[in-house]
């Protein structure tokens, strides 16, 4: 059990499920960090609860999220319930199975500071291509709940600030469970039933297709969240990801089209300029190709790109196929 610190608290607040195999890793990575430790089982059949009371007295068993048949419908309400178990200043929202892979020593100094309500940091799914930034650590009385049943957000109001010496890593392990993409889907879809016009959930559902290699399917997905157009932090990310998924179908002017909509919303990445190079360069139109990947070097990845960024597209790809151009030229 972690000892008490003096100054400000910080709670750790999870919601768990059949963890066994991971969550031990995870706890004891936590500790010496935390004032506070809360737990939230959503209908766990294995060892989960019976390891997380060894940790903390604080676990509450909560069925309320679920359907009929036991199934997860509802994310943000299993995660409300363990903000409401806490009273303490702060909260850090963390899994089962992931794990602070560096960064940890910073967390106690950020919670003692005034000039701060919440710290994004860096969340690892498997490679750096797939990092996205997280608020997971933030002031609780600022904290106005978690919204939507899936791909929850945290409602949220006060300064806030990107810290990228902290990272989260994800680190599954999904062996007798429904696996995260199903799981996804699945809610995703029943979450259109109820909100046909999301364009936050459509987003998602395409990006759970791009995953699987459905191109057909999540281009149409990240249609509808264009077509509708109200998930404001997406707005660059759903053109990106739908000119990637026209890419793979081989419907080069539909791609072209929704990568200079991209661009237009934010110049800034330079993933649309590499999938512009990439559509000009398997088409052999090579000036307008050597021009988007030139465009492509002179970006940086932007600092508030919370849904993440390629880190391949900064120099590495864009740099390669320049290459590939002046020795073709040359030829």
């Amino acid at each position: 059990m972690t000892e008490l610190k003096s100054g400000p608290t910080l709670a750790v607040c999870m919601i768990v499920r059949n963890e066994e195999r991971v969550l031990e890793r995870c706890l004891d990575g936590l500790d010496g960090i935390y004032d506070e430790l809360c737990i939230v089982d959503t209908g766990s059949t294995d060892k989960t609860v019976e390891i997380a009371k060894r940790y903390t007295d604080k676990v509450q068993v909560f069925h309320e999220c679920n359907d009929e048949l036991g199934n997860i419908i509802d994310f943000s309400a299993a995660r409300n319930r363990a903000l409401e178990m806490t009273q303490a200043d702060w909260v850090l929202q963390i899994d089962a199975d992931e794990v602070i892979r560096q960064g940890k020593e910073l967390i106690r100094t950020h919670i003692t500071r005034e000039d701060t309500d919440r710290i994004a940091m860096i969340i690892r799914n498997g490679c750096a291509d797939n990092d996205v930034l997280s608020g997971r650590l933030f002031r609780r009385s600022n904290a106005q709940g978690y919204k939507s049943a899936i791909h929850e957000y945290l409602e949220f109001d006060g300064r806030a600030e990107l810290d990228n010496r902290l990272m989260i890593e994800n680190l599954p392990n999904k062996e007798g469970k429904e696996t995260g993409s199903e799981r996804n889907i699945r809610l995703c879809l029943n979450q259109l039933e109820e909100k046909p016009k999301d364009s936050r959930t459509w987003y998602y559902l395409g990006s759970e297709y791009l995953i699987k290699h459905d191109f057909a399917q999540a281009a149409e997905c990240f249609k509808n969240a264009k077509l509708h157009d109200n998930y404001k932090q997406g707005k660059y990310h759903v053109r990106y990801y739908l000119a990637v998924s026209l890419f793979h179908c081989h419907d080069w002017p539909g791609a072209v089209d929704a990568a200079n909509e991209a661009v237009d919303i934010d110049d800034r990445y330079a993933e649309s300029y590499c999938l512009l190079g990439d559509v000009f360069f398997t088409l052999e139109i090579l000036d307008k190709a050597k021009l988007a990947y030139e465009q492509a070097m002179n970006c940086s990845p932007p600092s508030d790109a919370l849904l993440g960024t390629k880190p391949w597209a900064y120099q590495e790809h864009p740099e390669n196929q320049l290459k590939k151009i002046a020795d073709l030229c040359d030829a």
